[in-house]
């Protein structure tokens, strides 16, 4: 069963990525940007969110061809926001390789993603008339905004919960897999009540996502995740590995962290002193744990939905996403 599942994985990867040079072509134009953005996107990529999309509108009923455009745009928009996080987090390595803002600088890099966001919705508007699809790309966007912000907020914060991290891991990570749910269902021509159901799993298939890329970030490989390690050490993020720590360290850990996380400089305590803090005081297990039950809690979500090879699918992208590395 698990060989099938990642033959279909892998299948609709290399759909999706013939897609995306299929649509580069339809709109190419003869400029720098254009060029830097067709380069970004088809730098590889684990496509996630765009076969998240079609298997989303399969297991509902639908098929490929109702809902693949609508899976490029989320890719496309996808990779739009990569380009402006790797601005924010100043991360000069993005799939092993540097990033445009590390190539050229951040005013190229910016007009390129704006470049991606626009591609996203002319794909979009060009092949649906169903304004829920936009809407959904729409809110995508003003979510991430919104926990970008946040995010932003929250690294000169020391007394940060975990319901504020599970806030901003929804609005930021996770707007892009509840749009890919939601737009998989709605091609499909799902009922609202099903339409619910499939942005409560992508919402929560998100946040898991996310508090594994902090794992990766922490103790991932820098040749397996092609990103920068300490990245988030590096900017005082409030991970939940973080938080898990800050709560629970006593003692000189805990004057550590809190010296550490509570300055937006280094004041010369090394990234490998505040992993040890992590391993002693559990956080690093806890992490690994809540994505766990998150994915488990995803799975529940769409239970009753039909049972059929795509809802295998949508369970395997639940499992990948959790023991990925990278």
């Amino acid at each position: 069963m698990m060989s099938s599942l990642n033959q279909l994985l892998v299948r609709d990867v290399e759909t999706i990525n013939k897609g995306l040079l299929k649509t580069f072509r339809d709109f190419e134009v003869p400029s720098k940007w254009f060029q830097l953005a067709e380069q970004h996107v088809l730098n590889g990529g684990k496509r996630i969110r765009p076969v998240l999309c079609i298997a989303s509108c399969e297991m509902l009923g639908g098929r490929k061809d109702d809902v693949f455009q609508a899976a490029l745009a989320v890719e496309l928009l996808h990779n739009a926001s990569l380009i402006h996080d790797d601005i924010i987090d100043r991360d000069r390595i993005r799939r092993g390789k540097p990033t445009i803002a590390a190539q050229y600088d951040d005013f190229t890099a910016m007009l390129v993603g704006d470049l991606l966001f626009s591609i996203s919705f002319k794909v979009a508007s060009r092949y649906y008339r169903d304004p829920r699809i936009l809407e959904a790309l729409s809110d995508a966007v003003f979510s991430m905004v919104n926990g970008g912000s946040l995010g932003l907020k929250l690294r000169s914060e020391i007394d940060v919960t975990e319901a504020t991290y599970i806030e901003l891991a929804e609005q930021k990570t996770a707007a892009l897999f509840r749009a890919a749910s939601v737009i998989g269902a709605v091609c499909a021509g799902a009922e609202q009540n099903k339409i619910d159901l499939m942005s409560r799993f992508g919402t929560t298939l998100g946040v898991a996502f996310q508090i594994k890329d902090d794992l990766l970030g922490l103790i991932g490989k820098e040749e397996e995740t092609g990103k920068p390690v300490n990245s988030d050490l590096r900017n005082r993020e409030k991970t939940l590995i973080a938080i898990h720590a800050l709560n629970n360290a006593r003692g000189n850990d805990e004057e550590i962290l809190k010296r550490f996380f509570g300055r937006s400089k280094d004041d010369g305590i090394a990234p490998v002193r505040i992993k040890e803090i992590f391993e002693r005081v559990g956080s690093v297990d806890y992490a690994i744990e809540r994505s766990w039950s998150l994915i488990n809690q995803a799975k529940s979500t769409i239970a009753g939905l039909p049972n059929n090879q795509s809802k295998d699918l949508l369970f395997h992208i639940c499992d990948f996403a959790v023991t990925r590395t990278k």
